[in-house]
């Protein structure tokens, strides 16, 4: 007996079942299995079609094995893709010397000029005139005597090269002078004083310089 399938849903049927376990169906609705469609026939067996006959090459000529191309009776290179020709029998190989390179293009060296040695710097006039580096040639004595007589109006400056201080002092002493005129107000003298006695004391000690760092201790 063959097997019984349910016509709705497709399940398969017992034998002895009046209704389909899946969704109801009356068993009688079942409908038998179908057998498979026979297989298509086998399409019929094609020869392949001969292949063609390369044409029978003319004698006397050499022919590329690469590209096939003709060349001249006795070349030695394609003249299409430069492959090497195959020698007929019994001729004998001809040597080929190697092709030389080509020699790279040699540009003349650029002339290089030696760089000038830059100038010496002078010497420090002190130690030109003096001999000892780091001595003013200035004198200690006529500097603490201008100090001393002169200091109000910085005079021991001007003889060191200190201009900008030497015309402060100046300014101070004027300044000064107006003040105490107007107003009674000594202070700047007594500032311009100190300033005055500590430059003579340095000067004593050899430590005052000039505007060039050097000192006045000759």
């Amino acid at each position: 007996m063959a097997n019984r399938y349910c016509a709705n849903c497709g399940a398969p049927l017992a034998p002895d079942a009046r209704f389909c376990d899946g969704c109801g169906t009356p068993a009688n609705a079942a409908a038998p299995v179908q057998s498979a469609p026979p297989p298509p026939p086998r399409p019929a067996y094609n020869p392949p079609p001969p292949q063609p006959v390369a044409p029978a090459r003319p004698a006397g000529q050499n022919f590329c094995a690469a590209c096939g191309s003709a060349n001249a009776p006795g070349a030695a290179f394609c003249n299409v893709c430069g492959g090497r020709l195959a020698l007929p029998a019994g001729q004998p190989m001809q040597y080929m010397p190697p092709a030389q390179p080509a020699q790279p293009v040699q540009y003349a060296q650029p002339v290089q000029y030696a760089q000038p040695a830059p100038p010496a710097a002078p010497a420090p006039a002190a130690y030109q005139s003096t001999g000892m580096a780091g001595v003013s040639p200035k004198s200690k004595a006529a500097a603490a005597i201008l100090a001393f007589f002169l200091g109000w109006l910085g005079i021991h400056r001007f003889y060191a090269g200190k201009a900008g201080s030497g015309v402060l002092m100046i300014i101070l002493f004027v300044v000064g002078v107006a003040a105490s005129i107007m107003f009674l107000f000594p202070f700047i003298y007594w500032a311009l004083g100190l300033w005055i006695l500590i430059d003579f004391i340095i000067i004593l000690m050899g430590k005052f310089k000039d505007k060039n760092g050097l000192l006045i201790k000759k």
